[in-house]
């Protein structure tokens, strides 16, 4: 409940009552997404202080998952400790910390509760020799959603089918063969869809969104090599990542290992499936690591991790102890890990801001330089070891675009409690230079080193 944005969620929140502001999410394949912006961000939310509930409502998302989650693993006759033990696991993951700390990733959840549901009904479905037709269209319609709200994560409907096949340690040629008819028609189908949504609008498909089946087999072996890397530790992925690697390593070889007598379709299906996951950013032209685009596959490497665990424990208590001390570390450094690497910075960082920016006097200023810090400013300066991707262990200015957005958005907010308008001030441009760039400075124009505001605030 701190207040921040975070990145992106400065630019929505400014800008979501322009007229062109769903193209950007439209173009990336996401209309839904966007749709539900447009409500989120220029309806629903009026200050950076709303966002929370936004978070609020993806943390809801996260608590129905892991409860779908806890009551198919039920039915698959694991006990209620064990089966709520993993549920809990799954917030220890870093793709749902990120998934409850950003507000622009508020939807993902609920794609993943949908795709998820697909699985169930998929599942009923294959067990009947004769295919429900409604049942079938009602699957397919779940997992398109989830593509329009988040590519990464539509792909969750294959969870159930994993889970089943590790317990019962079994799974038909032929049921693999119907989820790779079925993952096709659905993204045919969401292909369509996109297409269709780009011409109605009259706009192009942005870069992102492109796909390279030439480079798919090369992607899947990186895959393996590096992204599946970053998911083998979990939670401990900063802290004490050669520890956590180890154990995470040893527990995912160790699950194998325990099923090499069985069928080769068991272990391949177990083994490639962790990359079907991750199908939309293999397909992608765009290869940016994040943890949130890499969910149902941490959830996957998760659930063998702790299947193998469990299976070690029903004849040894001592490893049972040991498993559930482990378990709960892991939930302990992600709420380390969100506190320390993520809500704790941006929280820092926008109150420091918004007093800094508050302060900026208007009246007869011509420019508004921002002198912004580079990415590694946490790093540099010793206030944080780690940093991934463009989530954990960095300040949200870094990227050009946030401070102009932070600045219009606050003023905004001021115009609103002070009541005055923005079009009676005087006109001003916004100016972003890095700390290693040069620029000309006139009498007019105004300077905000945001290296020195956010160093003093990181210091307290």
């Amino acid at each position: 409940f701190k207040d921040y944005a975070f990145m992106d969620s400065y630019e929505f929140i400014w800008l979501a009552n322009t007229p062109t502001f769903q193209y950007q999410f439209i173009s990336g394949g996401r209309p839904l997404y966007a749709l539900l912006n447009q409500l989120v961000y220029g309806f629903f939310c009026n200050t950076i202080s709303d966002l929370k509930w936004v978070r609020f409502f993806s943390l809801i998302g996260c608590v129905i998952f892991s409860i779908q989650v806890f009551q198919f693993l039920l039915k698959l006759k694991m006990k209620k400790l064990e089966s709520g033990f993993f549920a809990i696991l799954i917030f220890s993951i870093p793709s749902f910390t990120t998934f409850i700390n950003w507000s622009a990733t508020y939807q993902v959840p609920w794609a993943l509760i949908m795709s998820f549901s697909a699985g169930l009904i998929l599942m009923n479905i294959f067990k009947n020799k004769k295919i429900n037709i409604l049942k079938y269209l009602a699957s397919i319609l779940l997992v398109v959603i989830s593509l329009c709200l988040y590519q990464s994560v539509a792909t969750a409907f294959l969870l159930p089918f994993v889970f089943l096949t590790v317990i019962n340690k079994n799974i038909e040629l032929k049921t693999i063969i119907q989820l790779l008819v079925f993952l096709f028609i659905a993204f045919a189908i969401y292909f369509l869809v996109f297409r269709l949504t780009l011409n109605w609008y009259g706009i192009e498909q942005n870069n992102r969104s492109e796909i390279n089946l030439i480079k798919l087999p090369l992607e899947v072996i990186v895959f393996y090599l590096s992204e599946l890397r970053t998911i083998i530790p979990g939670s401990g992925l900063f802290i004490w990542n050669p520890l956590f690697f180890t154990l995470g390593l040893i527990t995912f070889l160790g699950f194998f290992k325990k099923l090499k007598n069985e069928k080769y379709t068991v272990l391949a299906f177990l083994f490639f499936v962790i990359a079907l996951t991750y199908l939309p950013n293999l397909l992608s032209i765009d290869n940016f690591k994040s943890t949130r685009s890499i969910g149902p596959a941490a959830t996957i490497l998760l659930f063998y991790q702790f299947y193998f665990l469990q299976q070690l424990s029903i004849k040894r208590k001592t490893i049972k102890m040991a498993s559930l001390m482990l378990g709960s570390l892991l939930l302990i450094i992600s709420f380390f890990n969100a506190n320390n690497y993520f809500n704790g910075i941006q929280n820092k960082e926008y109150t420091a801001l918004k007093i800094a920016f508050e302060k900026i006097p208007l009246s007869n200023t011509n420019n508004i330089i921002f002198i912004t810090p580079k990415q590694d400013f946490l790093q540099k300066n010793g206030f944080s070891k780690y940093i991934y991707a463009d989530e954990y262990g960095q300040v949200s200015t870094y990227k050009a675009w946030v401070s102009p957005a932070l600045f219009n958005q606050l003023l905004k907010e001021r115009a609103i409690s002070e009541n005055f308008k923005i079009s009676d001030l005087h006109n001003y441009k916004i100016k972003v230079f890095t700390i290693d760039k040069k620029y000309s400075n006139d009498d007019n124009s105004i300077e905000i080193n945001l290296n020195n505001i956010l160093k003093k605030e990181l210091r307290k």
